[in-house]
């Protein structure tokens, strides 16, 4: 009896691969959207205000700070590029900062995440 139980579930099962590959990819499609939603949400908040937040960081409104999808079709698969003008200088690649203006840089990025979903305390650690 138990074994004819399991052969008809066994039977039921075969049948149902079916129709979920159609629900999968229906299921990923929804997925792929939120995600996509989520992302572009934080990503436009911290972009708007990250150019803030430099500018009143290094003290001077001719400093900048941008940020950009390296793949705008789905910029959450791929890297974002953060670029920084320093104060009265022009534009350089973040590794041609000095070790300050990386600093300034980066706590202005953390800030525009912070702005984003306030976190209660931050950890640092030193590489």
């Amino acid at each position: 009896m138990l074994l004819k139980i399991n052969f008809r579930k066994l039977l039921t099962n075969l049948k149902l691969p079916e129709r979920k590959p159609r629900k999968l990819k229906m299921t990923l499609r929804l997925y792929k959207r939120r995600d996509s939603i989520v992302f572009m949400n934080a990503f436009e908040h911290v972009s708007a205000k990250i150019d803030e937040i430099y500018k009143h960081l290094a003290n001077s409104p001719s400093a900048q700070a941008f940020l950009g999808p390296e793949n705008p079709e789905e910029p959450y698969l791929d890297g974002i590029s953060y670029n920084c003008v320093a104060p009265g200088k022009r534009f350089r690649p973040m590794d041609n900062l000095s070790g300050g203006e990386k600093t300034v840089a980066a706590l202005a990025l953390l800030f525009a995440i912070h702005s984003y979903q306030p976190s209660p305390f931050f950890c640092s650690g030193r590489n």
